[in-house]
């Protein structure tokens, strides 16, 4: 299988009205905006043979879709489907006959490699919410009160899709989506948080990590945050305070050393602020001068499923080494992950210390020599004949 995740986008009905939905979410998992719209992104995610989008016309969709050739789905273990229907949909709601979603479930099914799926029908005339009413586990159904008001409509569908997308990623694809872990400081983060948190129960599905709601204070309080971090995305408010206090450091260290996705919301208002021993430079970075927070959500969910493609892109490209012998860390090294990394190895060695290639591996592009230099010395003082190489040098190299 060449491939981490393929999406599928089908349109049924008015291309007017489907055109923007389609638009949203193609930026979304193409890791970027086209030209001539908003800013661009260099957010590594699906590459365009990745992404593919089908018409089907409002008369007869499921005969179209019929003769459309699926065999692409074989090329990756984990397809994710958005169909966006804009046909008038009849009280009774769709049915096996007409639901474009079910239909493209059974033929899915049928095919010889079938792989992991999750579908998601997007019903733009029905009025109510659908998100409960799905015959098949792998479809979630979503109506327009799902995408609340009119003007959260696109970014929400990009929120779900990118939250089903994460789902293939999980050891269960049917289970919970990843949990947001929320780290700030107490003394001049709480509004901005808790207001950002709060937010989130508009949307269905999401699960949250708050200290003050899921802590246990009669346990061992290191051991449940550490726990609850090395599985979640970790969704930073860094206010003025948040670099001197000292779980606020640990909560983004554990995160670093746990290779887990983290995204910055910068929620400082002094203009000068003093050194920080944690880098923030490797890690997404958000602002919310407008109080926008889907901003933050996206940010978040973008970043977590880039790290999922990557570590799985390094998983295929690694498939002719043991599995011993590579470690994936999601962003520039920084001291702390490449020394988890190269301890992970030193540590999965079968027949001694110098037994086999042994590699790190992070996201392109390359390291400046300088940084890459000092990268490798210090891996091979941890793990002997270990190299730190970008996954394109990683391609090559194997």
């Amino acid at each position: 299988m060449n491939s981490p995740l393929m999406a599928a986008l089908f349109r049924v009905g008015s291309p007017e009205d489907s055109a923007p939905y389609v638009l949203r979410l193609r930026h979304a998992l193409l890791g970027g905006l086209e030209k001539g719209t908003e800013e661009s992104s260099s957010t590594e995610l699906l590459v365009p043979l990745e992404l593919r989008e089908f018409p089907l016309t409002a008369s007869d969709p499921v005969s179209d879709l019929n003769s459309i050739n699926l065999s692409f789905v074989t090329a990756t273990g984990r397809l994710l489907i958005v169909v966006i229907d804009t046909r008038p949909m009849p009280d009774a709601g769709p049915t096996r006959e007409t639901s474009i979603g079910l239909n493209l479930l059974l033929r899915i099914d049928e095919l010889a490699l079938s792989p992991d799926t999750f579908l998601v029908e997007v019903l733009l005339k029905a009025p109510g919410s659908l998100y409960e009413n799905s015959p098949d586990a792998r479809l979630i159904r979503l109506g327009l009160t799902d995408l609340d008001e009119r003007d959260l409509r696109l970014p929400f569908l990009e929120l779900y899709t990118l939250q089903f997308a994460l789902r293939l990623f999980a050891p269960d694809p049917e289970g919970k989506s990843a949990t947001l872990f929320f780290s700030h400081a107490k003394r001049d983060g709480v509004p901005l948080t808790t207001a950002t948190k709060d937010w989130l129960r508009r949307l269905k599905g999401f699960e949250t990590y708050y200290d003050s709601e899921n802590l246990d204070l009669s346990g061992d309080i290191a051991a449940q945050l550490s726990t609850a971090v090395a599985s979640a995305i970790v969704i930073v408010f860094q206010s003025d305070a948040f670099d001197h206090r000292f779980w606020c450091q640990t909560e983004v260290l554990w995160a670093e050393q746990h290779a887990r996705p983290v995204v910055s919301v910068d929620a400082r208002w002094r203009i000068a602020h003093a050194p920080s021993v944690i880098s923030f430079d490797s890690m997404p970075g958000v602002r919310i001068p407008d109080g926008s927070v889907v901003r933050i959500y996206s940010a978040a969910l973008v970043e977590a499923l880039r790290v999922e493609l990557f570590k799985a892109r390094v998983r295929i490209h690694g498939a002719t080494l043991q599995s011993t012998g590579v470690v994936a860390i999601p962003r520039s090294p920084s001291i702390l992950s490449l020394h988890a990394a190269c301890k992970t190895l030193r540590d999965r060695r079968p027949d001694g210390p110098n037994s086999g290639r042994q590699f790190v591996v992070y996201p392109n592009p390359s390291l400046p020599k300088l940084i890459l230099v000092a990268a490798n010395e210090l891996a091979e003082a941890l793990c002997p004949g270990c190299k730190v190489v970008s996954l394109d040098e990683f391609r090559l190299a194997i």
